[in-house]
């Protein structure tokens, strides 16, 4: 495991800043517990129904629930099915922070997988030491608040386009949403995450002007 360095904190604090304003000085329970780790491309950083979390940290109740920053690379969250296909829900390109814990999480446990595409760098904190922030902090409140916000946004904007777009129309919006994953990261993550076969995405990628 490796500690938060003074490079880290400058870039968690930064991001911080752009989602919303908060001070240093309200989020320091946070940063005191925050801690960062590499991960290499392909590895899974937490595992569907994993109490633990994190291989190398065990954790149990509240504390097992974290909340990640992925501070450079792309994490992917996704779910297997029962047929065991793993169905990408969504992207990450750092810096972001991903989805809120309660999100993420159902009787203590994660309902989704999430794993670095390409080599990673992660800060992780208690979810429940944010949630103790938040009731301290008017602005720390307003903070976590608008993360949920955005993401129970994106989320609805992908559902409805699933439901309402054309495969063409659904590609277009993804570049738009992420200018380069095109280049980063496998297709097949990109055609999971759009509800279509490698196939379809392939000829959709080489057909631009239908």
């Amino acid at each position: 495991m490796i500690t938060m360095s003074k490079i880290d904190l400058e870039a968690i604090l930064k991001l911080f800043q752009l989602l919303h304003p908060v001070s240093e000085k309200e989020l320091n329970a946070v940063l005191e517990q925050t801690q960062c780790h590499n991960y290499s491309a392909g590895q899974f950083i937490v595992l569907e129904g994993d109490e633990a979390q994190l291989e190398f940290i065990v954790l149990e109740g509240d504390e097992a629930q974290l909340e990640f920053i992925v501070l450079r690379g792309i994490v992917k969250s996704g779910v297997t099915t029962a047929e065991g296909q793993d169905v990408a829900l969504n992207f990450y390109p750092g810096p972001a922070v991903v989805s809120p814990a309660i999100t993420r999480y159902a009787e203590g446990k994660s309902r989704v997988h999430l794993q670095a595409l390409t080599d990673t760098r992660i800060a992780f904190f208690p979810a429940q030491t944010l949630v103790n922030c938040m009731l301290a902090s008017t602005s720390v409140q307003l903070w976590g608040d608008s993360i949920l916000r955005a993401d129970l946004v994106k989320r609805a904007d992908k559902e409805w386009a699933l439901a309402a777009l054309s495969g063409k129309e659904r590609l277009a919006r993804f570049r738009l949403q992420f200018p380069t994953l095109e280049n980063d990261i496998g297709h097949s993550h990109i055609a999971s995450y759009l509800g279509m076969t490698p196939v379809t995405l392939s000829r959709l990628r080489g057909n631009r002007k239908d």
